[in-house]
């Protein structure tokens, strides 16, 4: 994905990622068993170590990598501010 916009802040409401959440661990399926009882999905990650997510922060034009098997959201903008990206996906 590509920052179309500055995000600086928190309140810009960056990308974040949780590290090492593409590898298996113990808060997969229990995370599938939570989110699906609340919203009927299974994308949601309520349970994560807060010391892994790791917001990242550039200038518009900065270019994002990232494995998208792993925990990851946009973090909420605050109420003023606006966050705008390009994302491009590649599937094999």
């Amino acid at each position: 994905m590509t920052y179309l916009t500055d995000v600086n802040s928190l309140n810009d409401g960056p990308y974040c990622y949780v590290i090492g959440s593409h590898k298996e661990n113990p808060l997969i399926e229990e995370n599938k068993k939570i989110s699906y009882l609340y919203s009927r999905e299974y994308t949601d990650t309520p349970l994560v170590d807060l010391k892994n997510i790791t917001p990242i922060f550039g200038e518009a034009g900065t270019l994002i990598f990232s494995d998208q098997a792993g925990h990851h959201r946009g973090f909420p903008q605050a109420p003023n501010n606006k966050r705008a990206v390009l994302v491009a996906k590649y599937t094999n």
